[in-house]
């Protein structure tokens, strides 16, 4: 992937964004690629040396791996903490011939509940208050399956939360009910259940990798999020036969 700096950022801050240590310590998929658009995750594995991705568009995921220093740095500073928190540690299990790995945020052994925290709007947050959570029950299910496939390292978490800290709070929010961290209790789902989707997803992306381009699925409107992702949220909207038909549709039209 090609990171750029358009608006010309502190280079400290590029060099900083440059030097992300994620790793997905060699899975053919993550948590979080299982929840991508099929198409989306199959055109970012073909074309990521191509990509070329902005810093300024890496910056709240950034502000999040703070967050995870901060939680970290917490926790190493306390043996009582160390003894009863578990802080990113990443999980694999083979599915289908694939190694599918994930990396929870805070696992409290003394309560079994997993936590994870993210940085989010204030509109965001009021919807996940009201019942939508998106993909977020989907990711914190697949990351306590993950525990249960390595009992070894971590126990099976019983409670799921998401930890939501409201980057925009203002005293606005504040009339509306919100707080500047909302803590959100996700449903658990049977581990079955959740192997079963995770199976079903690793076997519809091993499929999807014998087509070629222009025969991926085509996203749905809620994967588009009726098409406000495709052109600033989505990596490969340049590499995409979908969002470039769906272009020239709108320009011939006018």
């Amino acid at each position: 992937m090609i990171l750029t700096n358009d608006l010309n950022l502190p280079l400290p801050l590029f060099e900083a964004i440059k030097a992300d240590p994620y790793s997905n310590d060699g899975a053919d998929v993550s948590v979080t690629g299982l929840l991508k658009p099929v198409q989306q995750w199959v055109l970012e594995k073909r074309h990521r040396e191509s990509l070329e991705v902005d810093c300024a568009d890496r910056l709240w995921a950034t502000y999040g791996q703070m967050m995870d220093i901060l939680l970290e740095r917490a926790v190493k500073a306390s043996k009582r903490l160390q003894e009863r928190f578990d802080i990113k540690c990443r999980l694999s299990t083979e599915v289908l011939g694939w190694k599918v790995s994930g990396e929870f945020d805070v696992l409290d052994k003394d309560t079994l509940t997993l936590s994870d925290y993210k940085f989010v709007g204030s509109y965001a947050a009021k919807k996940a208050l009201q019942g939508d959570k998106g993909d977020w029950e989907k990711q914190l299910n697949i990351l306590r399956w993950l525990c249960s496939k390595n009992g070894t390292i971590c126990p099976t978490p019983e409670s799921l939360q998401i930890v939501l800290l409201l980057r925009d709070h203002t005293a606005k929010s504040e009339v509306e009910g919100l707080k500047p961290v909302e803590v959100i209790d996700i449903p658990v789902m049977p581990l079955e259940e959740v192997g079963a989707w995770v199976e079903a997803r690793v076997r519809e992306f091993q499929q999807a990798l014998e087509l070629e381009d222009w025969q991926l699925p085509d996203c749905d409107d809620q994967e588009k999020w009726f098409g406000r992702r495709c052109q600033k949220y989505c990596d490969v909207s340049q590499h995409c036969l979908q969002n470039l038909n769906s272009k020239f549709e709108k320009e011939t039209a006018q």
